[in-house]
């Protein structure tokens, strides 16, 4: 069966996130191992989505099952992924061995984000939840609009500092 990580989130989308996950919401009637591959079709000006759908795992985010006993399930027993005014909720399971959540962090989420996000992740066997801070990345043009009026604070990913080996 492998071991797997089970990831929580709650997003609040931006047009172009909302455009894609109401669709893939709507367009849900094929076998869902090709629903990021359809959607690919659906959404040629987004690359990202052309991107995420090339990874082996990725229709697992954010439709895989739960396997076991994460804390982040709370009392959950099957994986959601629900959209409301603008917010999708997300709960589900994957192996990760290639790094699909952090792919889908610094790849596919940013570009879908109207505000700052923090995606949880647990694996099977480990004691800690660990929390990835994923930042919207803002289209050139609104950048270049707003930077006049508000210059931009951007922090694109929040992972600890390393020691490189020095203690």
């Amino acid at each position: 069966m492998g071991m797997y990580t089970t990831v929580k989130f709650n997003a609040r989308l931006n047009d172009d996130g909302l455009r894609v996950v109401t669709w893939l919401h709507e367009n849900h009637t094929a076998p869902v191992w090709s629903w990021w591959a359809d959607a690919v079709a659906a959404f040629p000006e987004y690359p990202w989505v052309a991107a995420w759908a090339k990874v082996e795992r990725c229709d697992f985010i954010p439709w895989g099952s739960l396997s076991g006993g994460s804390r982040l399930q709370g009392g959950n027993r099957e994986a959601y992924w629900r959209l409301k005014d603008g917010k999708w909720s997300v709960l589900c399971a994957l192996k990760n061995y290639e790094g699909e959540i952090a792919t889908f962090c610094e790849t596919v989420l940013p570009h879908m984000l109207a505000s700052v996000c923090r995606v949880k992740h647990e694996y099977c066997e480990g004691p800690v939840v660990q929390s990835t801070k994923v930042t919207p990345i803002r289209a050139a043009a609104a950048v270049e609009e707003t930077e006049t009026e508000e210059p931009s604070r951007q922090v694109l990913f929040d992972f600890p500092p390393t020691t490189h080996g020095r203690g």
